[in-house]
């Protein structure tokens, strides 16, 4: 039964065969190559836009969707004494109508990565739109002191403009959640935004704190 299976192959297609073997092998190895940088480059666009989803684009901090991310996880952890501090640079406006818009973008960037050097691991800080800043601190005990303390940082900016320099102070407002307490997320984020007005409606360049 071998005569079955068994062929008389030229002397041309025994040359032949392994040559084909060979470049079939090289075109699947091109091919493979190709789809595993496919891949790769699909992942690395994945990771920038996971990244670009929650971050800023101008200051490198969280956004909101990213900062809301955390603040929802924190919240699922059943985090206690979690204290959001929001800040709005005082008369931003003016500091874009003197200088013009680079040097506005300057001081949000020096404030942004000042405030971000202050709070470190303890918490989380995000450019909560425009000229406003919002800080996330877990198992926070004194929020009306971390405040403070974060617009001592706001107020030591200075910001280079050819032969002086740009300072500017902020309005902020500050709410922390008790220790036992059932509340949701966007209680604490109105109840720190009622903070803040406060802070503007008493002259600004304070702060105002309180318990939810």
């Amino acid at each position: 039964g071998l005569s079955l299976v068994q062929y008389s192959y030229s002397a041309t297609f025994r040359m032949r065969f392994p040559l084909l073997y060979a470049a079939f092998y090289l075109a699947s190895l091109l091919l493979e190559s190709i789809r595993m940088l496919t891949q790769k480059k699909m992942v690395e666009a994945q990771q920038l836009y996971r990244y670009l989803y929650a971050h800023d684009a101008l200051t490198e901090l969280f956004n909101r969707h990213g900062f809301n991310e955390r603040m929802n996880q924190l919240f699922f952890e059943n985090t206690r004494n979690l204290a959001l501090i929001i800040l709005d640079i005082d008369h931003f406006k003016d500091v874009n109508d003197r200088y013009g818009h680079p040097v506005g973008d300057d001081v949000l960037k020096s404030v942004g990565l000042a405030l971000a050097s202050h709070v470190g691991a303890r918490g989380s800080v995000c450019r909560w739109g425009g000229e406003e800043f919002a800080v996330l601190i877990p198992a926070c005990g004194n929020a009306e002191a971390e405040a403070g303390a974060l617009l001592d940082v706001v107020r030591a900016q200075r910001i280079p403009v050819g032969d002086e320099f740009v300072s500017v102070t902020a309005s902020v407002g500050g709410a922390r959640t008790p220790a036992a307490a059932s509340i949701t997320a966007a209680q604490l984020v109105n109840a720190a935004d009622g903070c803040l007005y406060q802070a503007k409606k008493r002259g600004r360049n304070q702060t105002f704190c309180c318990e939810v």
